[in-house]
């Protein structure tokens, strides 16, 4: 998100995790971390004019906005934000995957007990990471 102003082949960028107390402990830096990064140029007027109109999107789809960056000074700023969105929405809402080519994020809290961790997959990426952390 923060590569380029979110402009890299790096989107979209969706933190699928399991909902708990993990989930809490990663999220809460993650909303302090983008609140403190400031906007930053975008690469064309045409990138910064799709940006604003993408994230109205992900809000109109029920995205709700858990962070925002400070704003920024030029008229092609980026601002900062992380979105957040619970499993069963986010695969029955396409837009909600889709590609937001600018600095911001999605998380997304899939609840294990209610299957929607198998509902994770396949998705229609290919640049893919997993972590996977087990205390025990």
């Amino acid at each position: 998100m923060r590569v380029n102003v979110g402009q890299a082949c790096l989107k979209p960028a969706i933190l699928l995790a399991v909902d708990g107390p993990g989930f809490e402990a990663l999220k809460t830096p993650m909303i302090a971390r983008v609140e403190a990064v400031h906007a930053r140029t975008m690469l064309t007027p045409g990138i910064h004019q799709a940006y604003p109109k993408n994230v109205d999107r992900m809000r109109q789809a029920g995205a709700a906005q858990i962070a925002r960056g400070p704003s920024g000074e030029s008229a092609w700023d980026g601002q900062s934000l992380l979105f957040e969105v619970s499993g069963a929405p986010m695969f029955g809402e396409p837009s909600l995957s889709d590609e937001v080519f600018g600095p911001s994020a999605t998380t997304c809290s899939l609840h294990v007990a209610h299957g929607e961790w198998g509902m994770s997959g396949p998705a229609g990426y290919t640049l893919r990471q997993t972590i996977q952390i087990n205390s025990q």
